[in-house]
């Protein structure tokens, strides 16, 4: 469903992908779209005037100026270079992140997106200094082969370190049964039996 919010000219991309596998064609495409829209969107197409449009192409170019201020702008290889990894940021989400912005850059080849990922890995990482202890990486593979390892280890480490945390016991409040094993109803300071607690009622 597109809200409004989405990049509009990928959702007409993946709309076209539907129906050429469902073998629509032509103007009928202009019957079944609106059932994608929902939100700001649905409400835009319940705004316009009938029969203001001829032809599917006119119909989805009108779509795509209208929302084209949700378009997802392009990115190149210099932008992919700022992405950096984060201080205390996981070797796997800044991965995740990087591949994210890899997508939106058109024509990069393998040895660019590796070069650029390479520089961004925190510098006093293990990552780092096992690159630098054991040579260059040859190939995006031989990157992902190691990231997964290095991945794993930590991971492993991280699950470990918590099944070893001590439990910590809380000291007993006061007023607890713990205490009152020491301080028994009716006794005075010398462990002696009251004589005065029948003459006296409810005692102190």
């Amino acid at each position: 469903m597109y809200t409004g919010r989405e990049d509009p000219l990928s959702h007409l991309k993946y709309f076209q992908i539907q129906i050429d596998l469902q073998g629509v064609r032509g103007d009928m495409c202009c019957r079944i779209f609106p059932a994608t829209l929902s939100e700001a969107a649905q409400q835009w197409y319940f705004n316009l005037a009938p029969r203001k449009f001829s032809s599917w192409k006119a119909f989805s170019l009108e779509f795509n100026a209208q929302f084209s201020s949700s378009l997802t702008l392009s990115l190149d290889l210099g932008d992919l270079v700022e992405v950096k990894q984060r201080p205390g940021e996981p070797l796997r989400a800044y991965i995740s992140r990087f591949m994210t912005d890899a997508t939106r850059v058109s024509r990069v080849t393998n040895d660019g997106k590796l070069s650029a990922l390479l520089r961004g890995i925190e510098v006093h990482g293990e990552l780092c200094k096992d690159i630098r202890k054991k040579g260059s990486v040859d190939s995006m593979s031989d990157f992902v082969d190691r990231v997964e390892g290095f991945i794993k280890l930590k991971e492993v480490i991280q699950r470990a370190e918590g099944e070893q945390k001590p439990c910590k016991l809380k000291a007993p409040s006061i007023g607890t049964s713990a205490q009152l094993l020491h301080y028994p109803n009716n006794s005075n300071s010398s462990g002696k039996r009251s004589n005065n607690s029948h003459r006296q009622g409810n005692g102190k």
